[in-house]
């Protein structure tokens, strides 16, 4: 039979003295806690998965905790990688206060804050109620909560409609979204918790090693007096006579301009050692003619004049190259004779390579 017509079966009246008084039962036993919108800007179109999202709006408002025994039992689980905290929260806030305070300002941002598709509800529903993926962030305990569901229809419409939304919610755990809210409590949270590493993964790399050798009569210096011209192929540099110690060599870089071919550089690749006189720089070969360099030696001061360099792997760049100081720069010339050899070992690292020079020998003749 029909309900009887005598009796009021949930009027706006009693409607709304039923919300007034959740709303100040909320602000008397309730907390405040920050209400984070999720705006999502790139999803998945095969199975709808959040590929970018953002928290940067946040709305203070009371709710009161269901928990009043703390966190949900046994959400401390053991795994194989530690400790991991489940701890889950159940709050409960007005319907009028979201509807009022929240949905207004969600209804005015373009950008996609609600999306996705809810079978339940259309897309005015998803806007004027909480949405799953929202965030809580919870003073009290300083975390944030990531709300997994919304109950909207608890109590079952009392007096024909229903006054709040119980929001069950789970510990957030990080991942990628962007978080400022310009609130340093709120923001800091994520500061110290969630954080970016930068590994750098190098290949198994080995160290260099070599041994660099000093001398007098080496050649200091090739001078380039005459690039030459119609190089058809990089000729040969002819360093002679022979030294009495260890003979020079060295290799002609050429360049183009024009479409003509010349020399840009005498490269040395071997000091030599032994020389008395500049011995004569021959340029033979290549197509060319016109061509022509000298040189000049050091007779008196000992310098390196050679370095060999054997083995090492995995170096992502150059390594510099660091000598030792030299002797006494006063000394005299004739403390320091024309046989004084020695050695000079060293070794590469990743990143420098330092010589350690061993004692010099004089010959007193």
């Amino acid at each position: 039979m029909p309900l009887n017509p005598f009796f009021q079966q949930g009027s706006p009246p009693e409607q709304f003295l039923i919300q007034d008084l959740i709303n100040e039962h909320l602000k008397i036993y309730g907390v405040d806690v920050y209400y984070l919108p999720r705006k999502i800007f790139q999803t998945d179109d095969i199975i709808r998965e959040v590929q970018s999202s953002k928290f940067d709006d946040s709305f203070l408002l009371e709710a009161y905790i269901n928990n009043y025994e703390g966190y949900a039992p046994g959400s401390d689980i053991m795994s194989k990688f530690g400790v991991t905290l489940k701890n889950e929260v159940s709050l409960t806030i007005s319907r009028e206060r979201y509807e009022e305070f929240i949905a207004p300002f969600l209804e005015g941002i373009t950008s996609g804050i609600r999306e996705g598709r809810i079978t339940d509800f259309d897309f005015g529903d998803l806007i004027s109620r909480p949405k799953e993926g929202d965030l809580i962030y919870f003073p009290l305990g300083e975390r944030l909560f990531e709300i997994k569901r919304v109950e909207h229809e608890k109590p079952f419409y009392q007096l024909g409609t229903n006054y709040i939304y119980e929001l069950q919610c789970e510990l957030y755990e990080y991942a990628d979204e962007i978080i400022d809210t310009t609130i340093e409590e709120i923001d800091n949270t994520i500061e110290d918790e969630g954080y970016i590493t930068t590994i750098k993964v190098v290949s198994r790399a080995q160290n260099a090693s070599g041994v660099a050798a000093t001398s007098t009569g080496y050649i200091r210096e090739i001078f380039l007096n005459n690039d030459g011209y119609g190089y058809t192929s990089t000729p040969s540099v002819v360093i002679s006579p022979s030294s009495f110690g260890q003979n020079a060599s060295a290799v002609a870089i050429t360049t183009s301009i024009g479409g003509v071919q010349s020399i840009s550089e005498i490269r040395l690749l071997n000091a030599g050692s032994g020389y008395t006189e500049p011995p004569t720089i021959s340029i033979i070969g290549g197509g060319g003619v016109g061509a022509a360099a000298t040189c000049s030696i050091e007779k008196v001061s000992a310098g390196v004049n050679a370095v060999s360099v054997s083995g090492g792997t995995g170096y992502l760049a150059i390594p510099s190259v660091t000598f030792s100081s030299p002797g006494d720069p006063d000394a005299s010339a004739a403390e320091v004779s024309n046989t004084i050899t020695t050695d000079i070992s060293f070794t590469f690292d990743s990143t420098t390579l330092t010589f350690d020079l061993t004692a010099y020998t004089f010959d007193s003749n």
